[in-house]
């Protein structure tokens, strides 16, 4: 049985899902207490059970944007943020680079692509940023991109 904050938290939470966007071009997420509204067509994946699990790729930006409560908040025996698919396994050729203020992680893989990613906190939740290796000189853009693209999904949610 919930306590009772937990048993009001699950009823505000289930109010706000049934409140949220419901049209067929939007997916209401809700991800440490915080709702959005996902396009769609921004959608690449989102599960709840076993573990939340969500996926977005916007098609004009050069990077995704990644939850998995299996590493979300973890940190690697080298003391570096554990980043969705990069660092969260025993996988090989794994660089750790500071660029911008941000601690990025790089994965080189011989197929398909490798990847680089930074962690990045946006309403009390831990997202990981992930773009490819030739966008490494532009990551404060992509960090600003990246959070203007969260709080619109915020936005959206709160509008409707």
């Amino acid at each position: 049985m919930l306590s009772p904050g937990k048993r009001w938290t699950a009823i505000i939470l289930t109010g706000l899902m049934a409140s949220c966007v419901d049209d067929k071009q939007h997916v209401s997420l809700v991800k440490d207490g915080v709702v959005y509204a996902v396009p769609t067509a921004h959608l690449i994946s989102h599960t709840v059970t076993p573990h939340q699990f969500i996926r977005i790729k916007h098609p004009d930006r050069p990077f995704e944007l990644a939850f998995d409560s299996r590493s979300a908040q973890r940190m690697a025996p080298n003391g570096w943020p554990v980043i969705f698919s990069l660092n969260d396994g025993t996988a090989p050729n794994v660089d750790y680079v500071e660029s911008a203020g941000h601690k990025v992680v790089c994965r080189r893989a011989p197929a398909p692509v490798g990847g680089c990613g930074f962690r990045m906190i946006v309403h009390a939740g831990d997202w990981s940023v992930l773009f490819p290796p030739d966008q490494l000189a532009n990551i404060g853009a992509i960090r600003s991109q990246a959070a203007r693209q969260l709080e619109t999904y915020w936005r959206n949610s709160r509008s409707s």
